[in-house]
């Protein structure tokens, strides 16, 4: 083997031996890109689940309150149905913020998008927010023909609720 024919062979070995660490990286780059991609993807899949809340953290069920007033707006829709509720007192009327459970919740307790109707007069039981805010967390509603109809039941005041 000559001197020339040497440095041709390393050269060689040098360019192949650098293709193999590029395919390497390559495979390396790969691999992360796949690992970034999923992780992305949980995280984007998981965002609506880990932005869920528990009751305890947003109403106090040591605070509950009982409104009277005309429903002014509802939203239909998922997580949470809520509806709107003018409540005058003193003279003053305070628009409230009421959170009921999911649609497919209200819809399996005999609830339809129509049983709250703007401008109708209902009595909402809930709990208060901790915040002291005028929102509240439903779970009986007694319309204005007498109907009760629950949203979800308060342990302790199980009995009081009739099904519709």
């Amino acid at each position: 083997m000559t001197l020339k024919g040497t440095l041709a062979g390393a050269a060689l070995v040098s360019v192949a031996g650098s293709c193999m660490i590029r395919g390497k990286l390559a495979t390396v780059q790969a691999a992360i890109s796949w690992i970034l991609a999923v992780g992305v993807a949980v995280l984007v899949a998981t965002g609506p689940v880990a932005a869920h809340h528990s009751f305890a953290m947003e109403y106090d069920d040591k605070k509950p309150v009982t409104l009277t007033g005309v429903v002014t707006k509802v939203e239909w829709a998922n997580p949470h149905v809520r509806f709107y509720l003018d409540v005058k007192e003193s003279n003053q009327v305070t628009t409230w913020g009421l959170t009921l459970p999911s649609t497919l919740q209200l819809l399996r307790r005999g609830w339809t998008p129509r049983l709250l109707a703007v401008g109708e007069t209902v009595t909402a039981e809930a709990f208060r927010a901790r915040n002291g805010s005028p929102l509240a967390n439903v779970w009986l509603i007694t319309l204005s023909d007498g109907r009760k109809i629950p949203s979800g039941v308060a342990i302790d005041r199980a009995d009081e609720v009739r099904r519709p």
